[in-house]
């Protein structure tokens, strides 16, 4: 396929080549396996016993094409062009990226927001629904019904994606969302049209959500990654590492690194990941054992306050859990919890990141927080209690991590006497940090 050749029936046989393939170990084969088998977040956990979800899909999609596009906007003659999720997110996924290449952004791309803005003709429409109508009726009788009517998303979303890469002549796509099920079929799809591809995943653990990774480059934003990579490398195929720090880091990372403020000592901070709230809302993910985790974590905290009275708490509140409709049920829950003990919220209007000076050990279990706290230097320890397989065996986190209330204790007393330098330097966590943190000590 080439930016010239660009149409409808191409697009499908390619997809239908990778899904045949999808039990192999090409990169065709991994693409197909990740639309067939990949978890993803675009529909609903009900679609999983909708026999109708492909015929939903077609619906929403054949709207797409009457509609006015929001997906698309033009910023600069750059050559660079970002896919990400929702167009809200744009302004601050851009300024990542050009903070962290040191190049101009010339167009974004919100793959949940696409509709017609492109002239479509009459035989590539007709070859959609007549794929459109072939997995309508498959997803009435497959189990993988989700996966299947997520197909024609895919297809709709990267025939657009294609059209724009070939009118403003992209040369390279940065994928701030890797994790979509299409992901690895975007990226050969662009490849094959002489597009580089670049990954941005997540600062958290690649190893849940993006095990498989076909691309030219891929953002690793945490040494943990480099460790992930040796284990499913079979799996990640790229050629270049790009290293720059968490998504938010450039907002926040010179406040530590020029005037550092001083940290209250005796405090531990707990960041939440706001899972007894999405248990309640019912959007709390299963796998790992994550609300779990966080639960012993907070009976853990308990536990140690109650051994140590002269520690205070910070609770930093999830967003979630700080916003105006759940914003009281958190205040009860918390004060249900921590009744009888020296805690506080820390400032509600002050983003968790621009605030780790508030806490001298900062806690969590499985949120992305644990890798800017470090990546701005200051001391984090990681409750990981029945979280499975996490961190990896023989992996630098295992250093920071505990599991029961002895753990806590020993954590606790083995850093609280250290400075953040050597904290950095005992457990062997120096990579972690920003690179001028490291530079100045």
């Amino acid at each position: 396929m080439s930016q010239k050749s660009i149409d409808m029936n191409t697009l499908l046989r390619f997809m239908k080549e990778c899904l045949k393939a999808s039990k192999g170990n090409t990169d065709k084969g991994l693409a197909g396996n990740c639309l067939l088998n990949g978890r993803s977040f675009q529909l609903t956990s009900e679609s999983t016993n909708d026999r109708l979800i492909g015929l939903r899909e077609w619906v929403r999609a054949n709207r797409r094409w009457k509609v006015e596009s929001s997906g698309f906007k033009k910023l600069s003659d750059s050559k660079i062009l970002v896919s990400l999720g929702g167009m809200p997110s744009s302004k601050a996924v851009v300024e990542y990226i050009q903070y962290s290449n040191g190049g101009d952004v010339g167009c974004v791309f919100s793959r949940d927001e696409i509709n017609a803005w492109e002239e479509i003709s009459g035989t590539d429409k007709f070859a959609f629904h007549l794929f459109a109508l072939t997995i309508t009726l498959r997803c009435f009788f497959s189990k993988k019904r989700v996966n299947l009517a997520l197909l024609l998303r895919a297809a709709q979303v990267n025939y657009f994606l294609l059209k724009k890469v070939e009118r403003f002549g992209i040369e390279k796509v940065y994928n701030f969302v890797p994790f979509e099920v299409d992901s690895n079929l975007q990226s050969l799809l662009l490849k094959q049209a002489g597009v580089k591809v670049a990954f941005i995943p997540s600062s958290g653990p690649l190893g849940t959500w993006n095990r498989i990774m076909i691309c030219d480059e891929v953002v690793f934003s945490t040494p943990y990654h480099d460790e992930e990579k040796v284990v499913f490398s079979d799996t990640m195929r790229f050629d270049k590492v790009l290293r720059w720090g968490p998504e938010k880091a450039y907002g926040y990372i010179q406040r530590y690194l020029d005037n550092r403020p001083s940290t209250a000592l005796q405090t531990m901070g707990f960041y939440s990941h706001g899972s007894w709230l999405r248990l309640k809302l019912g959007h709390v993910q299963t796998e790992m054992n994550l609300a779990g985790a966080e639960d012993q974590c907070v009976v853990l905290i308990k536990d140690f306050l109650q051994l140590h009275p002269n520690f205070s708490l910070v609770i930093f509140a999830h967003p979630r859990e700080k916003s105006r409709q759940n914003w009281k049920d958190t205040q009860l829950h918390y004060e249900k919890l921590f009744s009888g003990f020296n805690w506080r919220f820390s400032d509600l209007n002050t983003p968790s990141s621009h605030a780790f000076e508030q806490a001298d050990i900062g806690v969590s279990t499985f949120s992305t927080i644990v890798y800017e706290r470090l990546h701005a230097g200051y001391k984090t320890i990681i409750c990981n209690y029945g979280i499975q397989n996490f961190p990896m065996k023989n992996s630098s986190l295992n250093a920071i991590t505990f599991e029961d209330v002895k753990g806590l204790e020993d954590q606790v007393s083995e850093i609280s006497s250290l400075s953040e330098d050597q904290f950095f330097i005992k457990k062997n966590l120096i990579g972690y940090r920003n690179d001028k943190l490291n530079q100045k000590n």
